[in-house]
């Protein structure tokens, strides 16, 4: 249960192409270093947003993409006009020299030729992309709104600052050498492909969970972890269950006995997960048997040590508190399904089309 961060919140992520469906028109981004593994359990990828941090062993990046599509039946409305491109910079040196080493030159020229023959066919692919999506558009009079678009990007701005305290979505676009107009117009395109794509939704039930974790290793090596013996484990989580049946609150044992650091404080809270968050297998597969109340006969043991599981409500049976979370997890779950349909769906556009793509030859 392994803490994983993507170097890029989800919703940044998959509007500049990150997911390899071909959006973006720059290939290459450079993404921020992740934060240090402070917890043993890694944050849900479908979770709504709640007040802890959730577990998760080591797993691929997981994609996320963006709001639900409305139904593609509207009347056709231009796209919205993007904002001009910036400016390119002075130059800085001789007008054709990319450096200098020792006095020798490397010109623009070898740098444009070298670029053009490794990463052209690519771009090439991705602009085809983009003009197939943009001509079917066009035909089923489909459109990315202005609402669409705004839509994504306050959502990325909210990823943002739950990943990167401090940090703002233009601060991080700019390190990667994009522009918010880029920005906006690979979300035009991610838009444009899940309404032209989407396919059967399914709802997918979740829980709202907390658990109290008690370490019988240090798998990350972190040097404030202080692993106990099983023995040793299995009688403090004996303790604890006496103290639940005695009428204790969960959360409060949470924060006395829980060796979670990342939401000890918090009583253990991991907010919305389902089948589909990123968790050590066998820790979801006790989760999501439980029902609203319910806590986990006996300890569930992972790859850190043993945990107690509790269910605070579940998505058929939401506390008032918690039907946000419940609303945001369905809608992100959504968009997770969503964004695996659109790279079949791009395949299919372009076995359908004529293509010629002169630098891929």
């Amino acid at each position: 249960m392994k803490r994983r961060f993507s170097p890029w919140p989800a919703a940044v992520a998959m509007m500049l192409g990150a997911a390899g469906t071909g959006f973006a028109q720059n290939n290459n981004p450079t993404p921020p270093a992740p934060p240090a593994n402070a917890a043993p359990v890694a944050p849900a990828v479908n979770a709504a947003p709640a007040p802890a941090a959730n577990p998760a062993p080591p797993a691929p990046p997981a994609t996320d993409p963006g709001p639900p599509p409305p139904p593609p039946s509207r009347p056709f409305t231009p796209p919205p006009p993007m904002a001009p491109a910036p400016k390119p910079k002075p130059l800085i040196g001789p007008p054709g020299v990319a450096a200098t080493v020792n006095g020798e030159k490397i010109t623009t020229a070898q740098v444009s030729a070298l670029a053009l023959k490794v990463a052209g066919p690519s771009l090439v692919d991705q602009f085809i992309n983009n003009m197939l999506l943009d001509q079917e558009a066009k035909k089923k009079n489909v459109t990315a709104t202005p609402a669409d678009i705004a839509s994504r990007i306050a959502e990325a701005r909210q990823q943002i600052a739950q990943q990167f305290p401090g940090r703002s979505l233009e601060d991080l676009l700019a390190q990667n050498h994009r522009s918010l107009a880029e920005f906006k117009d690979n979300i035009r395109y991610r838009v444009l492909a899940e309404k032209l794509a989407g396919g059967t939704v399914q709802t997918i039930p979740s829980l709202h969970v907390r658990h109290i974790l008690i370490l019988t290793q240090n798998p990350t090596g972190a040097p404030d972890a202080k692993p106990h013996t099983e023995a040793e484990a299995q009688t403090i989580i004996a303790k604890i269950q006496d103290a639940l049946k005695a009428g204790q609150k969960f959360e409060d044992l949470a924060k006395q006995y829980s060796e979670d650091p990342s939401n000890k404080e918090k009583g253990g809270d991991l907010g919305i997960i389902n089948a589909q968050t990123q968790f050590d297998p066998t820790f979801l597969a006790a989760a999501l048997k439980l029902k609203k109340g319910e806590v986990t006969p006996t300890p569930v043991k992972s790859m850190y040590g043993l945990h107690l599981i509790k269910a605070d409500s579940t998505s058929a049976d939401p506390t008032p508190a918690d039907k946000p979370l419940y609303d945001a997890a369905a809608k992100q779950a959504q968009q997770q399904q969503l964004a695996q349909q659109v790279p079949a769906y791009l395949q299919t556009l372009r076995a359908k089309a004529k293509i010629v793509n002169y630098l891929a030859q």
